[in-house]
């Protein structure tokens, strides 16, 4: 069908991007079906340790689908991102101009590097695409792995599932001088 085609090449990247999602989605919906992901991300979104429970209860599947599937969950922009050592391993976006790229460093004391040692982290922080550039804040739900020395990482934009009530950003989030990955 050409009028598939065309959706591709009228793609910046000749729809790169496009295939890698088109064929993540159906990869995930084999391994994965919906019932199965709706046991475990609750219908507001995500949170890093149901993540890490999809995980566990899917033995065949790769940690990288789950994230995937798990992203598809994002209200609104985010990220679900696999990090060791500060580095991430893997990230799965939803409605994200940008990407994260695989073994882009996330910086010393980022806030999900927090729960390698407390357990879990929360709060509000940017993810560093490549080339150092930073995004603006997302709110983080962070929890480490210990079976697996990892830690999985939830950024939201909008009102994160862990948050209850009103969940306003601490700051302006497209005043940092630093952020240069806004869309």
């Amino acid at each position: 069908d050409t009028s598939i085609h065309d959706v591709f090449f009228d793609q910046s990247d000749l729809g790169e991007h496009l295939e890698e999602d088109v064929c993540d989605a159906l990869a995930g919906e084999l391994l994965m079906p919906g019932s199965h992901v709706d046991a475990h991300i609750s219908p507001d979104g995500p949170t890093a340790a149901s993540v890490i429970d999809l995980v566990a209860s899917t033995p065949n599947a790769s940690r990288e689908a789950c994230c995937v599937r798990a992203a598809e969950r994002v209200i609104g922009p985010g990220h679900v991102m696999v990090i060791r050592g500060g580095t991430a391993l893997f990230t799965a976006s939803h409605s994200t101009p940008y990407r994260v790229r695989r073994g882009t460093p996330q910086g010393a004391g980022h806030l999900a590097g927090r729960a390698a040692t407390a357990g879990t982290a929360r709060g509000e922080a940017s993810v560093t695409y490549a080339r150092n550039a930073k995004s603006d804040m997302f709110f983080v739900d962070a929890a480490y792995d210990v079976e697996e020395d990892l830690i999985v990482a939830v950024f939201m934009e909008n009102r994160p599932p862990w948050e209850r009530g009103l969940a306003l950003p601490n700051r302006d989030r497209t005043g940092d001088a630093t952020v240069d990955a806004y869309c």
